[in-house]
């Protein structure tokens, strides 16, 4: 496990990084704070030397350990030392080690005391583009709440796809499904999604996320409440999804209490199976 505090989640999203590169950045997170004694508890201290780790172990945490070559590594360096969030990022020994030593104000936003996410590196085996990630962590560090939800306005998910041309819901959607689906499947929980129009936009301009697993505590009320802005309702898990009247919601959630959450049973004309 590792953690992104949300210091540094913010200043992540401020740097533009491309799959590969956000990807090994991850890689090198959970490498830190593997080596980083007590990190769990905001005290932790850099050391002058930084950190040094094998390509061949960077390589399999990236999925790349058919290759016998560091070019994906080596690719990244530049873009990543760049950014600023580093003191120090170079390769060693003939291209074996990779060497790196975070900038100060980078260090101190990983660890700080502010709310945080505990991410598996494992999911980098699921999740493969910047997309994926970066709603992952936002989600990951709202997720150990008793009520877990986040909203994001459409501006800011266009912003954190980086996507270009008119503002639009049909744009994100197959996107930021899809990368709910992922998300959902690794940690076993079910996600309700309102769809608000505001009147920024001509169409869908705020989604309201409410996530449900075994830890969290929801009152049903709060869990299936809805808005006069509220158009659309979607509920997914890791394989189906049904997209619902808002009005059906509080009603669709007391039948999926009944039926430990099967979407399938619940909704057997509305829920249909998703490939991601």
């Amino acid at each position: 496990m590792y953690r992104i505090a949300e210091p540094l989640r913010w200043m992540l999203d401020q740097v533009e990084l491309s799959d590969a590169e956000i990807r090994l950045l991850h890689v090198l997170l959970h490498a830190t704070c593997r080596r980083t004694d007590d990190w769990y508890r905001g005290t932790a201290l850099q050391p002058d030397a930084g950190y040094r780790a094998s390509c061949m172990d960077l390589r399999r945490r990236l999925g790349l350990e058919a290759s016998n070559s560091n070019r994906v590594i080596r690719d990244t360096l530049p873009r990543l030392a760049a950014t600023g969030l580093f003191q120090e990022i170079r390769l060693a020994h003939r291209n074996r080690k990779l060497v790196w030593r975070f900038a100060d104000d980078t260090f101190a936003a990983l660890f700080s005391d502010s709310d945080y996410g505990l991410l598996d590196i494992a999911a980098l085996a699921t999740l493969k583009s910047r997309f994926d990630l970066d709603l992952w962590v936002h989600l990951a560090i709202v997720r150990r709440m008793n009520a877990p939800r986040i909203a994001f306005l459409l501006e800011d998910l266009y912003a954190l796809r980086d996507s270009q041309g008119a503002l639009a819901w049909s744009d994100l959607r197959k996107p930021f499904l899809g990368a709910l689906h992922k998300i959902a499947a690794l940690h076993e929980m079910q996600v309700v999604l309102l769809l608000d129009w505001e009147g920024r936009l001509p169409g869908i301009d705020r989604v309201l996320l409410r996530l449900r697993h075994a830890g969290t505590s929801w009152r049903y009320e709060a869990l299936g409440k809805t808005y006069t802005d509220t158009v659309k309702v979607i509920v997914l898990d890791a394989t189906m999804r049904a997209e619902l009247k808002p009005e059906a919601l509080p009603g669709t959630l007391q039948t999926l209490r009944k039926v430990r959450w099967d979407l399938t049973r619940a909704l057997p004309d509305a829920a249909k199976p998703v490939s991601v």
